[in-house]
């Protein structure tokens, strides 16, 4: 969500972004702000133009009106491709000057700054994530199991922040990850005595999903992500 750093000083309306972008790794290919402009305006023909004033105290237009309006009090502008990189690199502001607009204190009205990026190398392969388990935690996580523990669900706890991922992981902080562990070798079993091999492994119908919050501009928008059949209920030889 933008920073409203001025509340429509003589028709000007200031929001203030600093995108969580790594400009070494990402480009963006297209920028779009969405400002809440009200009905009446929305369908005319005023120009209201915006400025960013970038990280160098530049004051640059970035677009000279809106590059759609709609009936519902929306305008969007495409802001030009020649600043995609300033917004990029650094904090900067962006100025809608429109003397017939009024405020609108509403979080559903909220302007809004929508980019999308490509990766500056796409032949190079992602980089893991540094995970700072203990290699007794790895080694709980191994399959097949390396101990005779009879099959079962376990635990462990996950912090997105000892992950370093909690600067685009939003809620929750941390979870309980639950897994099936344990081999089904036991000599009481069946299959076992008939050579059947099986895994420890869900339950297929127990499988439930997980919600989590992410940001990509620094906590300025949000967007709410389910990743589906992950936490197991009950777990099984199979």
């Amino acid at each position: 969500m933008p920073d409203n750093t001025s509340e429509a000083v003589s028709g000007h309306f200031t929001y203030y972004f600093q995108p969580s972008l790594d400009s070494q790794d990402s480009i963006i290919t297209s920028a779009h702000f969405w400002f809440y402009a009200g009905e009446a305006v929305a369908s005319s023909n005023i120009s209201a133009p915006i400025f960013i004033l970038n990280a160098y105290q530049e004051l640059l237009q970035a677009a000279a009106s809106p590059f759609k309006r709609s009936t519902d009090g929306w305008t969007t502008y495409k802001l030009d491709l020649h600043l995609h990189a300033v917004m990029a690199v650094g904090p900067f502001m962006l100025q809608v000057r429109c003397p017939s607009c009024s405020c609108y204190d509403s979080e559903d009205k909220t302007p809004f700054l929508h980019l999308h990026t490509r990766s500056s190398s796409p032949d190079r392969s992602r980089r893991a994530p540094k995970i700072p388990w203990s290699p007794a935690a790895i080694e709980k996580l191994r399959r097949p199991s390396s101990d005779d523990t009879d099959c079962k669900r376990e635990q462990i706890e996950i912090s997105f922040e000892d992950l370093g991922w909690d600067n685009w992981i939003v809620h929750p902080k941390a979870f309980t990850f639950y897994y099936c562990h344990g081999n089904c070798s036991s000599t009481e079993r069946t299959t076992t005595l008939l050579g059947i091999n099986q895994c420890c492994a869900p339950v297929p119908e127990s499988m439930k999903s997980l919600r989590f919050t992410t940001t990509s501009d620094g906590g300025y928008s949000f967007k709410y992500e389910t990743l589906p059949n992950i936490i197991p209920e009950e777990c099984n030889c199979i």
